[in-house]
């Protein structure tokens, strides 16, 4: 694969400090993790990794990060802590964006030359941060944009990109964003197997704008949209899937600076819709979903007197739901309206307060939230406490807070495909909620070598899940609400991370460890949730061999994620009768897989100056089988039962990328 990447002048942004809070919110260097759990890296950070198809993605790099898991090669989703993937939150710009990867998580919707800064936030939280149970990822721009202006070019054989930054007025800056993906062009023979074919395209656009009116107030204003198409084709049982989705997001953000006090508000708007088809011979089924929310938000931050700053923040969120709406056609052909528009609103307010004395630090406060939907009303009150203790070289954090959400998501794909839909919450499913408590520190013992770790404990309530099969998506009386169950349990682990940085060498090693579990609310069994992966180790490394030459690698080894296993099939006159094992009871093979790569740059010298750069990555070097899911195959002649691994959605992969710098 060839890619060709073209880039205007960028000046690195040098690292900025907050020194009230010690924390550094953008870095040019390796991924760290600061004394409150939360993790940061730039965009700039992702050439140390081979990249994914010719391109480089910051929440594939997140999947290396401690403590954050994925299901498989292909997740459009990820578990922080040990929570669900419909647990975490993700901002661009601020703004939530409802299903931030394009199919199969390869690419996300992230575009790392318009949102370099990425920041993850674990189980340490503020009372002042937005509200979800698990992790909260966002993508935002530098705080000042560049004066000049510069342009990033892709070409490849996978998508195409175009983004630039312009400087149209005095403080005013513009930017503009567009990627077209034709992964069937090249890719389609790697991506089916035997008896499947797999078609699917994509394209995003990004537009913002940046005005700093003066040296206190700025104006920021963010658009975003992307559509993504997708076919199945299962010749073997003649299954044909189809979906179609897209995000379109837009909104405007004040930021005013002073020397007592800094205050933003943001106004936003968020919309997310999936068509979903399915036939296999005379049956098909439609199931379609969408998820708009609204909002207006601010923050004000006060320094009464030292040592003590004041964090208020306020939110109004008003949502409006279709979670299922299902229609048959060919045998049985109806429509189903039980499932129907939903709305509902939160209404929030929330105080922080700092102390900070010597090497002793303390923030506490609270979020008090109230909700309504139709005739539900939910008033409740989320407290947080965290106390730091900072030396030279190492710093430990205790935490011990509460977390709601009040938006669920549910469907049929463990791995979160846009096809799982979103509800309020309500008389059927109440907000999720969770106690957190968590330990976490840092170390760096060595100049080059950083360390950090955390420990966590979670008792979680009020957890959805989802029970309903394809088959009962056709019945005529079908309502999705009938099939959602809620689970309250506990999930308990930790994470550590080691960095080693130098000129010539760059490595990153992290470990999780998790053990999840839920009870059955009628029988008290039991059982592990799907998003419990019981161990994960990442390694990733990258040694400059000299002023040209480079090579990189990153090795992935987890626990298979929970399945419910089948225990026995046979027919009973012409209906097949399955017998299933206990709920979740069995895991899927171990996971790992190797990806290498290698660069050459070189400069080059003219008019205009240019740095080249040449890379070759391999994606699964040794072509590792790992299973993504078993299904079942009945041999009518000689009366069989067969099960089949579906395995990864691709072996070995190579891609060759060339970028110009200039």
């Amino acid at each position: 694969m060839l890619l060709i990447a073209c880039f205007g002048s960028h000046a690195a942004s040098p690292d900025s400090v907050l020194l009230r809070d010690v924390e550094i919110v953008s870095t040019r260097k390796s991924a760290r993790m600061y004394r409150d759990g939360s993790l940061n890296f730039d965009a700039a950070s992702l050439t140390t990794l081979p990249r994914t198809l010719g391109e480089a993605d910051a929440l594939n790099f997140i999947k290396l990060l401690p403590g954050v898991t994925t299901m498989s090669d292909y997740s459009a989703g990820v578990s922080i802590d040990g929570m669900n993937y419909a647990n975490n939150l993700y901002l661009l710009g601020g703004i939530p964006v409802h299903f931030p990867y394009h199919f199969g998580g390869f690419f996300s919707t992230f575009n790392p030359v318009l949102y370099p800064d990425i920041k993850v936030r674990k189980s340490i939280r503020r009372a002042t941060s937005p509200t979800c149970l698990g992790g909260v990822v966002g993508a935002s721009q530098p705080k000042r944009p560049d004066i000049t202006t510069h342009a990033n070019i892709n070409i490849g054989m996978v998508a195409s990109s175009i983004a630039a930054e312009v400087p149209v007025a005095k403080g005013l800056t513009i930017s503009a964003a567009g990627r077209i993906c034709y992964l069937n062009l090249f890719y389609r023979g790697l991506l089916g197997g035997h008896n499947t074919t797999i078609d699917y395209d994509f394209y995003d656009t990004d537009l913002t704008a940046h005005w700093a009116i003066d040296g206190k107030n700025t104006l920021r204003a963010t658009l975003h949209h992307n559509t993504d198409r997708l076919g199945y084709h299962q010749t073997q049982s003649t299954l044909l899937t189809a979906m179609k989705w897209h995000n379109t997001l837009g909104g405007a953000e004040w930021q005013s600076i002073h020397d007592s006090y800094t205050m933003q508000h943001r106004l936003y708007y968020s919309y997310f819709a999936n068509r979903l088809g399915m036939a296999i011979t005379e049956i098909g089924v439609d199931g379609n979903n969408s998820f708009a929310q609204a909002g207006l938000e601010g923050s004000f931050r006060l320094y009464p007197a030292e040592p003590l700053q004041l964090d208020l923040a306020y939110s109004l969120h008003r949502y409006s739901y279709v979670p299922q709406r299902v229609a048959t056609h060919g045998m049985g052909e109806g429509s189903n309206d039980a499932t129907t528009r939903q709305k509902s609103q939160l209404g929030e307010i929330a105080a922080d307060l700092s102390w900070l004395h010597s090497s002793f630090e303390i923030k506490g406060g609270a979020k008090f939230m109230a909700y309504s939907a139709g005739s539900y009303h939910s008033i409740n009150a989320d407290p947080e406490l965290t106390a730091t203790y900072t030396r030279r070289k190492w710093s430990l954090s205790l935490h011990a807070g509460a977390s709601s959400q009040y938006v669920h998501q549910v469907g049929m794909s463990e791995i979160g495909m846009a096809s799982n839909f979103k509800f309020g919450a309500g008389t059927v499913a109440p907000p999720e909620r969770s106690w957190n408590f968590v330990a976490s520190g840092t170390c760096n013992p060595l100049k080059k070598l950083s360390l950090a770790a955390d420990v966590y404990y979670k008792i979680v309530r009020h957890q959805p899940e989802y029970s309903s099969t394809i088959v009962e998506l056709a019945a005529p009386d079908y309502n999705a609400f009938d099939y959602i169950k809620t689970y309250n349990g506990y999930n308990i682990g930790g994470s550590a991370m080691a960095a080693f940085t130098t000129e010539a060498v760059q490595a990153m090693a992290s470990y999780g460890y998790c053990v999840a579990r839920r009870r059955m609310p009628q029988s008290g069994r039991t059982f592990t949730p799907s998003s419990e992966i019981r161990h994960s180790l990442k390694l990733n490394a990258l040694w400059k061999i000299s002023r040209h030459w480079e090579v990189n690698g990153t090795f992935s080894l987890a626990s298979g994620r929970p399945y419910t296993p089948i225990m026995a099939m046979y027919m009973i006159g012409e209906r097949v009768m399955i017998e299933y094992g206990e709920y979740n009871s069995a895991r899927m093979p171990v996971y790992h897989r190797l990806d290498l790569g290698g660069a050459y740059s070189f400069n080059t010298k003219g008019r205009l100056p240019l740095r080249h750069r040449i890379e070759l990555a391999v994606l699964n070097v040794y072509a590792s089988r790992n299973v993504e899911l078993y299904t079942y195959t009945y041999d009518i002649r000689k009366h069989i039962f067969r099960r089949r691994e579906l395995v990864s959605l691709y072996s070995t992969l190579p891609s060759l990328s060339y970028t110009i710098i200039f």
